[in-house]
């Protein structure tokens, strides 16, 4: 079991880099308690049973183990793994009672990346700082990807530079444009989607792929998920369409066990307007079914 005091050391490292923080620690004293028990701890487990969580208040601190590894997919996988541990971890009711700050940190090697959450009122609105002290070449620009990708609209540095764009549009200074990584569609799907296995963006288009099984109890699920995603993804636009700067949607619902479309639903945005285009029911009857059922009871 690795030392207690050596974790309280990286920990209070990072908060010193990432917010300037001075903090003192007593040798004797135990500045980050491990949480083995409770129903915080059971709601952390069930997302990811690899993760391990401690009390440094006022910060909870999540702490996940990766294997050293130079293959892009794994370190994919590991990113995309810690991305998804955020977004589900800082919607546990009753977390933010407790604690005013939730800092991840992510094992890889001999290095570490941190992303600190603060802020946080509910999924649209909140804070992150991250931190890559990965020696790790390879991983570096892949965490850093994701991190940009799913928390773009988050970022302090990035909202900064998305600052003074405002401030150009407003007094009609040329030459600012919104930040590239400015934006919130990946945090959308993994907040809407807990079956999300992919997603992407081409020309304007994002395509978002999640995984259900053909059957009624699948299609009710798949109904239910498609609704919710439809109403959070108007939200995030109308919220700040300038992080969803998107010309078209598709959301697919995947067969888990032979990999086959077996929902295919498409938007286009009209002058600022989402519009359904078409819903594609290629499942089994009692899937296409409960769809339909869920469809009808929300239009």
């Amino acid at each position: 079991m690795k030392n207690t005091f050596i974790k309280s050391i990286i920990v209070i490292l990072v908060a010193t880099l990432l917010f300037g923080m001075i903090v003192y620690a007593d040798e004797s004293e135990n500045v980050y308690e491990p949480i083995t028990s409770g129903t915080l701890y059971d709601e952390v487990i069930s997302i990811d049973p690899n993760v391990e969580i401690f009390n440094s208040t006022p910060s909870l601190s999540v702490e996940v183990h990766y294997e050293d590894t130079e293959d892009p997919d794994l370190l994919g996988s590991y990113a995309m793994q810690l991305m998804k541990d955020i977004v589900n971890i800082i919607e546990i009711e009753g977390l933010w009672d407790e604690y005013s700050s939730v800092m991840f940190t992510c094992f890889l090697g001999d290095g570490i990346y941190t992303i600190s959450v603060n802020n946080y009122k509910d999924i649209y609105s909140f804070s992150t700082v991250n931190l890559n002290v990965l020696s790790n070449q390879i991983a570096g620009p892949i965490f850093d990807g994701f991190y940009q990708m799913v928390f773009g609209a988050r970022d302090l540095s990035i909202v900064d530079e998305k600052g003074y764009y405002d401030l150009a549009q407003k007094y009609g200074t040329p030459g600012y444009e919104i930040p590239e990584m400015y934006q919130t569609a990946y945090l959308w799907a993994l907040h809407s989607f807990p079956n999300l296995i992919g997603i992407s963006t081409e020309d304007g288009f994002l395509l978002v792929r999640s995984k259900t099984e053909n059957s009624a109890l699948g299609g009710l699920l798949a109904g239910a998920e498609l609704d919710q995603g439809i109403e959070d993804f108007l939200y995030f636009y109308l919220t700040d369409p300038d992080a969803m700067r998107y010309f078209g949607m598709s959301i697919l619902f995947i067969d888990a066990a032979t990999g086959d479309t077996l929902l295919s639903s498409n938007f286009l945005n009209m002058n600022d307007s989402w519009q359904i285009i078409n819903i594609d029911y290629t499942g089994s009857e009692d899937f296409n079914d409960s769809v339909k059922t869920i469809m009808a009871l929300t239009e």
